[in-house]
């Protein structure tokens, strides 16, 4: 957060697009960082990168930062931005979207989707979702999923991202928040 935003740009998609880090390396970078940062800190030199670490970086910034950077990421490489995405927002995420939010997203995909992505989900993201229909309309979703039978996992993936997409689109528009993300905090 103390970098400036092209510096938080770069640093973001250099870890995103590393794979495994040689040893001395991180103390090398970390050393460099200490010069202009002071209070710097890391793990151990021989933490890896990768898109997850990277969405994980950007999930703990400030929404109007992730954005931006996210952003940036999707101008210059539309294919890493995704794979990033993935990480930010997954499907057990949904329980930490309020019930106005559930609602927002539920309107956003269709009941295919839904059914086909409910087959792995937790009971938990079953009843927030459950919880955030009509009754009729949640029985009729549990009558599909018993009468479709056996799906593929791909599929089930498919839908899910489906959702994600469109959870993370409202995201973005300040539609809907996610708890426990940034610093943005609602009393």
């Amino acid at each position: 957060m103390r970098l400036s935003e092209d510096l938080q740009y770069e640093v973001i998609v250099r870890i995103a697009r590393m794979d495994q880090v040689i040893p001395g390396t991180m103390e090398d970078v970390v050393d460099s960082l200490l010069k202009d940062i002071s209070s710097y800190h890391t793990g151990s030199a021989e933490s890896t990168g990768g898109v997850k670490p990277a969405a994980e970086i950007i999930n703990s910034m400030k929404r109007s930062d992730s954005n931006e950077i996210m952003r940036r990421i999707e101008d210059e490489d539309p294919e890493l931005a995704e794979e990033i995405g993935q990480h930010m927002f997954v499907f057990e995420d949904l329980l930490n979207v309020d019930d106005k939010g559930v609602q927002a997203i539920l309107k956003e995909v269709g009941n295919d989707d839904l059914v086909i992505a409910l087959k792995l989900a937790s009971d938990e993201v079953k009843e927030k979702i459950f919880k955030n229909i009509s009754s009729r309309a949640a029985e009729m979703i549990r009558e599909d999923m018993d009468a479709r039978g056996p799906v593929r996992v791909s599929d089930v993936e498919k839908a899910q991202n489906i959702i994600i997409r469109a959870a993370r689109k409202l995201e973005q528009e300040g539609k809907i928040f996610v708890a426990g993300r940034g610093e943005d905090t609602f009393v």
